[in-house]
């Protein structure tokens, strides 16, 4: 068992009278909580992760840290690492990670439940991703999904795609590229340099963001579809900037995405 899961009060201190349960760690001693969003409305918290205790990778608690027994079923069988929000004001949230099945029902690395966990059998995927997915954010009834996947429902897709959360089917997103990517419209510019980078910073430069833009969210996943970094950047005359710091970052294959208003990019990161 391990205590994965606590409330801070203001002073630094631990909250002994929220959440007297436990976490209990997934397979592999792998980590027990990964995600904890606010349930719309405000009345609790969605919990997420690779924990089986005390409910399958997903979990939901009152304000007092209680868990709500009304919430869920046999849960997931795989890694929730993303829970968003749905917004039509419903209370629903959309979840993604590495799982495949949701209560025995196929739901490839992403589904939508209800207030009350119930699989929302009207949100059709189809095949969904092929990989671990994180759902970055969802916003005017769209959802930004990223990670180390390269097909949605079949129909290639380099590491992020935009979902319709109505009927989740895939529309028009910036293809991953190792080194610039380019876009009009709805797409943002983003250079990435030195890229593959061996040691020290990597500078990106955002650009086209649009001039009513006033901050951007830049956010960096690992190949396996884990959020490690998420940064809101000032932008200025539809420019911002960023000095990354990898140093410390092992070397691999990372996904940059980045949300600005109603525009996105990505590119792919090569470290060592």
């Amino acid at each position: 068992m391990s205590k994965s899961l606590c409330k801070m009060n203001s002073n630094g201190e631990t909250s002994t009278n929220w959440y007297g349960g436990q976490i209990q760690l997934g397979p592999m001693g792998s980590t027990g909580v990964d995600v904890i969003t606010e349930v719309p409305g405000g009345n609790g918290y969605y919990i997420g992760g690779n924990f089986t205790t005390p409910a399958n990778r997903i979990c939901k608690l009152d304000l007092g840290g209680n868990l709500v027994a009304s919430f869920g079923s046999t849960g997931y069988d795989a890694q929730v690492l993303s829970i968003v929000p749905y917004t039509s004001g419903s209370g629903s949230i959309i979840c993604g990670g590495g799982f495949q099945n949701y209560a025995g029902a196929p739901s490839n690395r992403i589904a939508r439940l209800s207030t009350t966990g119930v699989l929302d059998a009207s949100f059709t995927t189809g095949s969904g991703f092929n990989a671990p997915t994180v759902l970055a954010k969802a916003v005017s009834g769209k959802v930004y999904c990223a990670g180390s996947f390269t097909s949605y429902n079949g129909v290639a897709r380099a590491g992020v795609a935009r979902l319709n959360t109505e009927a989740p089917a895939l529309l028009p997103v910036n293809t991953v590229q190792p080194t610039l990517s380019v876009g009009s419209g709805t797409e943002a510019r983003m250079t990435v340099w030195p890229n593959p980078s061996e040691d020290g910073p990597v500078s990106i430069q955002l650009s086209d963001l649009g001039a009513e833009v006033e901050h951007a969210d830049l956010m960096l996943f690992d190949a396996l579809g884990k959020q490690i970094m998420v940064q809101r950047l000032i932008v200025s005359e539809g420019r911002a900037q960023l000095t990354l710091m990898v140093n410390d970052l092992p070397t691999g294959i990372y996904s940059i995405v980045l949300l600005a208003g109603s525009k996105t990019s990505s590119q792919r990161l090569i470290l060592g």
